[in-house]
């Protein structure tokens, strides 16, 4: 629908749709990352508001290095590390 794909561009989001069963294997992994890490922040400060708790989980995942990324963050490989680029450019 046009106001779906008004959405997804007004936040630069790319939707692609799932081909086969491993498709969504990288997505579900993130997702797992994401809700431990979520449940330790909780479990630290007591809180039960994830909500507050997932720009800081986000951020420290972005930063943090990745040996899928050469040992680079998300926020490297995303940005202007040209070398990490080059380097996961020739994985491809």
């Amino acid at each position: 629908p046009p106001a779906f794909k008004a959405l997804m561009e007004r936040h630069i989001v790319t939707h692609t749709i799932k081909q086969s069963v491993n498709d969504i294997g990288t997505v579900d992994r993130l997702t797992s990352t994401i809700r431990r890490a979520l449940a330790e922040e909780q479990a630290g400060s007591g809180e039960r508001d994830w909500a507050s708790k997932l720009r800081k989980v986000v951020s420290g995942y972005n930063q943090a290095p990745h040996s899928s990324l050469l040992n680079g963050s998300p926020e490297e490989a995303g940005g202007e590390n040209k070398e990490l680029a080059f380097e996961l450019a020739g994985r491809v």
